[in-house]
């Protein structure tokens, strides 16, 4: 896959989604006190996501939609493209977790209490809607955007092709990834020369072109 088809077939869709959970921060707002709020909507948003995350999981071990797999597939496939999963933090609103902290082998779905949280509402909706709340469905968010990110640096590794979004995440910050491009008011790309970590000279940037890649 290509920057361009990514951005086409699965960024923009993230971007829907996101723009899902924004519009429900109009009427919950995202603090600790509300994490366990639940609603119908956020069933809905829950089973999108969730059902995302399957997809984009397949991409990334390159396994066929139609194949019925789960997330005890992906887990050694994932783990082994990108080992330090579990260490990534995002940052949101005033919150700052590790949407993979807790992923194990021995219960690959059970240990992401996200991902527990989707399947069970998915064989239950009823049963379960409560679980669909706030703090469930912000983990889950930033956890298929974090796979997106990480794949996008993935496929432009090598090439002189931005390896981040043209519009980015307007929620969720990783620290942890490293950019060697980023965008600046009017469609410049500015690559970022990184010092050696015995280098105490600032960063560099160098203007690489005067519009969006």
């Amino acid at each position: 896959m290509d920057r361009k088809n990514f951005m086409r077939n699965y960024w923009m869709y993230y971007l829907m989604l996101e723009e899902r959970f924004i519009q429900s921060t109009k009427y919950i707002e995202p603090v600790e006190d509300n994490e366990e709020v639940y609603s119908l909507e956020y069933v809905n948003q829950l089973q999108a996501i969730g059902s995302e995350i399957d997809v984009f999981m397949k991409v990334i071990c390159g396994i066929p939609q139609d194949a019925r797999k789960t997330i005890a597939d992906y887990y050694p496939i994932i783990i082994n493209k990108i080992p330090n999963i579990t260490t990534y933090r995002v940052r949101c609103y005033n919150f700052e977790f590790k949407p993979f902290e807790m992923w194990l082998q021995a219960q690959p779905s059970q240990s992401l209490f996200w991902w527990d949280a989707y399947n069970q509402i998915k064989h239950g909706r009823v049963e379960n809607f409560r679980l669909a709340n706030m703090k469930v469905v912000m983990y889950a968010l930033s956890a298929l955007c974090l796979l997106e990110l990480l794949y996008l640096k993935e496929i432009v590794k090598n090439q002189q092709l931005l390896d981040r979004p043209d519009r980015e995440s307007e929620v969720f910050r990783f620290p942890d990834i490293n950019y060697q491009y980023i965008n600046v008011a009017g469609g410049l790309v500015l690559k970022m020369e990184i010092p050696q970590k015995d280098d105490s000279a600032e960063v560099d940037t160098l203007i690489l072109d005067g519009g969006s890649l």
